[in-house]
Protein backbone atom coordinates (compact mmCIF):
# COMPACT_ATOMS: atom_id res chain seq x y z
CA UNK A 1 0.00 0.00 0.00
CA UNK A 2 2.93 2.70 0.98
CA UNK A 3 4.79 1.21 -2.27
CA UNK A 4 1.60 2.15 -4.45
CA UNK A 5 0.79 5.60 -2.80
CA UNK A 6 4.33 6.27 -3.39
CA UNK A 7 4.22 5.81 -6.85
CA UNK A 8 1.05 7.70 -7.29
CA UNK A 9 2.21 10.75 -5.77
CA UNK A 10 5.51 10.80 -7.68
CA UNK A 11 3.40 10.55 -10.79
CA UNK A 12 1.29 13.20 -10.01
CA UNK A 13 4.64 15.16 -8.79
CA UNK A 14 6.02 14.71 -12.71
CA UNK A 15 2.88 16.23 -14.05
CA UNK A 16 3.59 19.38 -12.04
CA UNK A 17 6.85 19.38 -13.03
CA UNK A 18 6.07 19.21 -16.43
CA UNK A 19 3.89 21.81 -16.28
CA UNK A 20 5.73 24.17 -14.71
CA UNK A 21 8.65 23.77 -16.75
CA UNK A 22 6.10 24.42 -20.04
CA UNK A 23 5.25 27.57 -18.01
CA UNK A 24 8.40 28.66 -17.48
CA UNK A 25 9.57 27.86 -21.27
CA UNK A 26 6.55 29.36 -22.94
CA UNK A 27 7.50 32.87 -19.91
CA UNK A 28 11.09 32.87 -21.72
CA UNK A 29 9.61 32.76 -25.48
CA UNK A 30 7.93 35.69 -24.51
CA UNK A 31 10.53 37.96 -22.69
CA UNK A 32 13.11 36.96 -25.53
CA UNK A 33 10.01 37.99 -28.30
CA UNK A 34 9.12 41.48 -26.10
CA UNK A 35 13.24 42.51 -25.54
CA UNK A 36 14.42 41.57 -29.34
CA UNK A 37 11.14 42.97 -30.92
CA UNK A 38 12.53 46.37 -31.12
CA UNK A 39 16.00 45.39 -32.86
CA UNK A 40 13.70 42.94 -35.38
CA UNK A 41 11.38 45.78 -36.53
CA UNK A 42 14.74 48.00 -36.63
CA UNK A 43 16.40 45.32 -39.26
CA UNK A 44 13.02 45.19 -41.32
CA UNK A 45 12.75 49.00 -41.38
CA UNK A 46 16.73 49.76 -42.36
CA UNK A 47 16.35 46.47 -45.17
CA UNK A 48 13.66 48.94 -46.49
CA UNK A 49 15.71 51.84 -46.12
CA UNK A 50 18.50 49.79 -47.35
CA UNK A 51 16.27 49.03 -50.74
CA UNK A 52 14.97 52.40 -51.29
CA UNK A 53 18.77 54.03 -51.14
CA UNK A 54 19.73 51.28 -54.01
CA UNK A 55 16.67 52.33 -56.42
CA UNK A 56 16.94 55.92 -56.00
CA UNK A 57 20.72 55.61 -56.71
CA UNK A 58 19.89 52.97 -60.10
CA UNK A 59 17.35 55.14 -61.70
CA UNK A 60 19.92 58.20 -61.02
CA UNK A 61 22.75 56.33 -63.19
CA UNK A 62 20.05 54.50 -65.35
CA UNK A 63 18.76 55.61 -68.87
CA UNK A 64 16.47 54.07 -72.53
CA UNK A 65 19.38 52.10 -74.51
CA UNK A 66 18.49 51.13 -78.06
CA UNK A 67 20.49 48.32 -80.78
CA UNK A 68 19.32 48.49 -83.80
CA UNK A 69 20.88 46.11 -86.35
CA UNK A 70 21.50 47.41 -90.08
CA UNK A 71 22.58 45.44 -92.97
CA UNK A 72 22.59 46.29 -97.07
CA UNK A 73 21.08 44.52 -99.51
CA UNK A 74 22.48 41.74 -100.87
CA UNK A 75 22.66 42.90 -104.25
CA UNK A 76 24.15 46.54 -102.85
CA UNK A 77 27.86 47.52 -101.80
CA UNK A 78 29.09 50.58 -102.61
CA UNK A 79 32.36 51.08 -103.82
CA UNK A 80 32.93 54.14 -101.42
CA UNK A 81 34.27 53.72 -98.07
CA UNK A 82 31.79 56.31 -96.94
CA UNK A 83 28.26 55.47 -97.37
CA UNK A 84 25.25 57.56 -96.21
CA UNK A 85 22.04 55.44 -94.86
CA UNK A 86 19.11 57.53 -96.12
CA UNK A 87 16.54 58.71 -93.84
CA UNK A 88 17.75 55.69 -91.26
CA UNK A 89 16.89 57.80 -88.22
CA UNK A 90 13.38 58.85 -89.41
CA UNK A 91 12.82 54.88 -90.08
CA UNK A 92 14.19 54.08 -86.51
CA UNK A 93 12.17 56.84 -84.72
CA UNK A 94 15.07 58.39 -83.11
CA UNK A 95 14.66 62.09 -81.80
CA UNK A 96 16.93 65.28 -82.12
CA UNK A 97 20.06 65.46 -80.78
CA UNK A 98 20.69 62.45 -82.19
CA UNK A 99 22.96 60.73 -79.68
CA UNK A 100 24.41 57.54 -81.54
CA UNK A 101 27.25 55.11 -81.54
CA UNK A 102 27.39 52.93 -84.90
CA UNK A 103 29.64 49.79 -84.83
CA UNK A 104 30.70 47.21 -87.53
CA UNK A 105 29.71 43.21 -86.89
CA UNK A 106 33.06 43.39 -85.48
CA UNK A 107 31.98 45.48 -82.85
CA UNK A 108 34.65 48.24 -83.98
CA UNK A 109 33.16 51.63 -83.57
CA UNK A 110 33.04 53.34 -87.29
CA UNK A 111 33.68 56.84 -87.79
CA UNK A 112 29.63 58.44 -87.99
CA UNK A 113 28.31 61.64 -89.21
CA UNK A 114 24.77 63.40 -89.60
CA UNK A 115 24.81 64.71 -93.22
CA UNK A 116 22.81 67.33 -92.48
CA UNK A 117 20.91 68.80 -88.82
CA UNK A 118 17.71 68.82 -91.21
CA UNK A 119 18.20 65.80 -93.18
CA UNK A 120 18.17 62.50 -90.84
CA UNK A 121 20.67 60.91 -92.64
CA UNK A 122 23.98 59.23 -90.84
CA UNK A 123 27.43 59.55 -92.90
CA UNK A 124 29.40 55.64 -91.90
CA UNK A 125 33.03 55.80 -92.91
CA UNK A 126 33.45 52.23 -92.92
CA UNK A 127 37.00 52.11 -93.75
CA UNK A 128 36.52 48.93 -95.31
CA UNK A 129 33.86 47.81 -98.60
CA UNK A 130 33.30 44.15 -96.77
CA UNK A 131 31.13 45.78 -94.00
CA UNK A 132 27.95 46.22 -94.67
CA UNK A 133 26.33 44.90 -90.92
CA UNK A 134 26.23 47.66 -88.63
CA UNK A 135 24.46 48.05 -85.28
CA UNK A 136 23.27 51.13 -84.20
CA UNK A 137 23.51 51.96 -80.24
CA UNK A 138 21.16 54.86 -79.10
CA UNK A 139 21.27 56.64 -75.61
CA UNK A 140 20.36 59.74 -74.16
CA UNK A 141 23.57 59.18 -72.45
CA UNK A 142 25.91 59.43 -75.79
CA UNK A 143 27.53 62.85 -77.33
CA UNK A 144 25.34 63.48 -79.94
CA UNK A 145 26.75 63.28 -83.95
CA UNK A 146 28.39 65.59 -85.06
CA UNK A 147 27.55 67.24 -89.09
CA UNK A 148 29.84 66.40 -91.82
CA UNK A 149 28.83 67.80 -95.51
CA UNK A 150 32.17 67.46 -97.07
CA UNK A 151 32.74 63.74 -97.35
CA UNK A 152 32.23 62.01 -101.07
CA UNK A 153 29.80 59.16 -100.46
CA UNK A 154 27.79 56.95 -101.56
CA UNK A 155 24.09 56.32 -100.76
CA UNK A 156 22.18 53.29 -99.74
CA UNK A 157 18.75 54.45 -100.48
CA UNK A 158 15.35 54.14 -98.81
CA UNK A 159 12.55 53.49 -100.97
CA UNK A 160 9.36 54.01 -98.97
CA UNK A 161 6.57 51.41 -100.00
CA UNK A 162 9.45 49.66 -102.54
CA UNK A 163 12.70 47.69 -101.89
CA UNK A 164 14.85 49.59 -99.90
CA UNK A 165 18.43 49.43 -100.32
CA UNK A 166 18.97 48.46 -96.71
CA UNK A 167 16.98 46.78 -94.29
CA UNK A 168 16.54 46.99 -90.57
CA UNK A 169 17.06 43.82 -88.13
CA UNK A 170 16.37 43.36 -84.46
CA UNK A 171 16.00 46.26 -82.74
CA UNK A 172 15.82 46.10 -78.54
CA UNK A 173 15.24 48.82 -76.34
CA UNK A 174 15.66 48.69 -72.51
CA UNK A 175 16.69 50.81 -69.34
CA UNK A 176 19.91 50.18 -68.16
CA UNK A 177 22.78 51.65 -65.80
CA UNK A 178 25.87 53.55 -67.32
CA UNK A 179 29.55 53.23 -65.99
CA UNK A 180 29.56 56.88 -67.15
CA UNK A 181 27.24 58.40 -64.89
CA UNK A 182 28.40 55.99 -62.20
CA UNK A 183 31.61 57.40 -62.41
CA UNK A 184 29.69 61.05 -62.00
CA UNK A 185 27.89 60.50 -59.32
CA UNK A 186 30.94 58.97 -57.35
CA UNK A 187 32.32 62.45 -58.41
CA UNK A 188 29.73 64.92 -57.14
CA UNK A 189 29.09 62.47 -53.99
CA UNK A 190 32.88 63.09 -53.19
CA UNK A 191 33.12 66.26 -53.75
CA UNK A 192 29.63 67.42 -52.12
CA UNK A 193 27.95 64.87 -50.35
CA UNK A 194 25.17 66.52 -48.80
CA UNK A 195 24.41 67.99 -52.19
CA UNK A 196 23.97 64.28 -53.19
CA UNK A 197 22.03 63.55 -50.83
CA UNK A 198 19.29 65.78 -50.70
CA UNK A 199 18.99 65.43 -54.70
CA UNK A 200 18.89 61.71 -54.01
CA UNK A 201 15.94 62.38 -51.37
CA UNK A 202 17.93 59.67 -48.95
CA UNK A 203 16.29 59.95 -45.65
CA UNK A 204 17.92 62.47 -43.30
CA UNK A 205 17.91 59.56 -40.67
CA UNK A 206 20.53 57.62 -42.67
CA UNK A 207 24.10 58.24 -44.64
CA UNK A 208 24.95 56.21 -47.51
CA UNK A 209 27.69 55.05 -49.61
CA UNK A 210 27.44 52.98 -52.82
CA UNK A 211 29.97 51.44 -55.82
CA UNK A 212 29.78 49.96 -58.54
CA UNK A 213 31.80 46.32 -59.42
CA UNK A 214 32.78 46.22 -63.02
CA UNK A 215 33.04 42.99 -64.55
CA UNK A 216 36.59 43.00 -64.88
CA UNK A 217 36.30 43.32 -61.07
CA UNK A 218 37.53 46.95 -60.73
CA UNK A 219 35.59 48.74 -57.95
CA UNK A 220 34.10 52.48 -58.59
CA UNK A 221 33.22 53.45 -54.96
CA UNK A 222 31.93 56.88 -53.39
CA UNK A 223 33.68 56.68 -49.97
CA UNK A 224 33.48 58.82 -46.75
CA UNK A 225 34.88 57.91 -43.19
CA UNK A 226 31.96 55.80 -41.11
CA UNK A 227 31.80 56.20 -37.36
CA UNK A 228 28.31 54.39 -37.05
CA UNK A 229 28.53 50.46 -35.28
CA UNK A 230 25.96 48.96 -37.14
CA UNK A 231 26.21 48.98 -41.21
CA UNK A 232 23.87 47.29 -43.20
CA UNK A 233 24.93 46.74 -46.70
CA UNK A 234 23.61 44.39 -49.70
CA UNK A 235 25.29 43.63 -53.06
CA UNK A 236 23.27 43.50 -55.87
CA UNK A 237 24.06 41.93 -59.76
CA UNK A 238 23.69 44.84 -62.29
CA UNK A 239 23.82 45.06 -66.10
CA UNK A 240 25.85 48.08 -67.39
CA UNK A 241 26.83 50.19 -70.29
CA UNK A 242 30.76 50.89 -70.41
CA UNK A 243 32.41 53.55 -72.37
CA UNK A 244 32.71 51.57 -75.85
CA UNK A 245 28.42 50.60 -75.41
CA UNK A 246 28.67 47.08 -74.73
CA UNK A 247 26.51 46.17 -71.99
CA UNK A 248 28.55 44.32 -69.25
CA UNK A 249 27.27 42.26 -65.88
CA UNK A 250 28.38 43.71 -62.58
CA UNK A 251 27.30 44.25 -59.13
CA UNK A 252 26.13 47.56 -56.65
CA UNK A 253 26.55 47.52 -53.49
CA UNK A 254 24.57 50.05 -51.41
CA UNK A 255 25.71 50.61 -47.60
CA UNK A 256 23.52 53.02 -45.02
CA UNK A 257 23.94 53.56 -41.41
Amino acid sequence: MDKKWWFINNKKGSHVGMIISFVVFITFVTFVFVVLKPAINLGEGKQVSLDDTELKITQNVSANFTIASVSFADIVNPNRDCVTIQKIITVLEFLPPYRLIIKNENSITQESYLFAETIPDIRINRGDQSNVFFKIYESPKFEPLGTNTGLICDTVRYIEGGTSQYKIGTVYAGQYAFESEVRKLIELYNANYSSVKQSLKISPANEFSFSLILSNGTRLEATQSINAKNIYAQETPIQYVDADANIQAGYIVTKIW
